[in-house]
């Protein structure tokens, strides 16, 4: 049996328009996530800056921003998280097109930041490769603390028969091997 890994970290330029509920424990409290501020990564900004695309940018991360403004996610640790936020199947490429966003809960500053994020969706039989992701800070920029950086993967899936929209609540996520350097700000 092949192995399945998708290591493609793709960059979102129409995030999201309706996200749906957090993977994590989740709730619709209005402010409870009032501390997590929604970022692009940085060269992702400044490609959007120089071809006139980072208005359309900026109203995407608002509608990101509500979500996690109206959402009451229970993060736990003081690390490097990622929440799935919405999956997009197409059943004729067996690849899904997963939105998500990493939250640095660290008490400084990532710099650059590698790992694998394992899945599972409330869907019997379906498995979603393990995502290999390699963030260089030249990609990144600062990930401030309480901040979310938004990403889109393109992930191999085996198991499902047709197209099929993902929300958020029906994702677990399970980041391993985590390598993050963190920005020394004394």
């Amino acid at each position: 049996m092949k192995k399945l890994n998708s290591k493609r970290p793709m960059i979102c330029l129409c995030i999201i328009a309706l996200l749906g509920l957090s993977a994590c424990t989740a709730s619709m409290d209005a402010g409870t996530n009032s501390h997590i501020l929604v970022v692009l990564p940085m060269s992702v900004r400044e490609r959007a800056a120089e071809s006139g695309e980072l208005e359309g940018l900026e109203a995407d991360l608002q509608i990101t921003q509500a979500y996690f403004d109206s959402t009451k996610l229970d993060l736990g640790s003081p690390t490097l998280h990622f929440i799935p936020l919405r999956g997009a199947y197409t059943h004729m490429n067996q690849e899904m097109l997963l939105f998500g966003a990493f939250v640095n809960r660290h008490a400084n500053p990532l710099q650059s930041f590698s790992g694998r994020i394992r899945m599972q969706a409330d869907v019997a039989g379906m498995e979603i490769a393990t995502i290999t992701f390699d963030l260089p800070q030249d990609f990144v920029g600062t990930l401030q603390t309480d901040e979310a950086l938004l990403l889109t993967f393109t992930v191999p899936v085996r198991g499902l028969e047709e197209d099929k929209t993902f929300e958020a609540y029906q994702f677990i996520s399970e980041m391993i091997d985590v390598t993050a350097v963190e920005f020394d700000i004394t």
